[in-house]
């Protein structure tokens, strides 16, 4: 009979795209929301203690566009609550940056949100 073997063809196609899809999600890593549904805002308590990050992952900050800004500095940025010359400083309202191996520090640098309003996250990805 012509055409018996279409349904097995099928079958095999759907096997191949669903182990590419499932390769495509290991490839690209996870995905956090920064500050979970209240985002990236001020005097945030984010990440939880225990949360685990994998490097390559990536960090989705979400907040109002002329509130706030993300800039991602070193440690003694962070702890001065400054950005440094040359600081990759985003300011969509919904950046998506990727980990590095190790502690990446975020703040805002608008104004004084990170000093006064706690606005500055520390994330350590394995």
């Amino acid at each position: 009979m012509a055409g018996g073997g279409g349904g097995a063809s099928v079958n095999c196609l759907l096997v191949v795209s669903l182990l590419l899809l499932n390769s495509i999600n290991l490839i690209a890593g996870h995905t956090y929301i920064v500050g979970g549904d209240a985002g990236w805002s001020y005097n945030i308590n984010w990440p939880q203690p225990g949360q685990t990050f994998v490097a390559g992952g990536t960090l989705v900050f979400k907040y109002p566009a002329r509130e706030h800004n993300v800039a991602e500095v070193d440690v003694e940025g962070y702890s001065r609550c400054e950005a440094p010359p040359g600081s990759n400083v985003y300011s969509s309202g919904e950046d998506y940056v990727k980990l590095h191996r190790g502690d990446n520090y975020f703040i805002c640098g608008v104004r004084s949100h990170c000093r006064d309003a706690g606005m500055r996250i520390v994330v350590t990805a394995e």
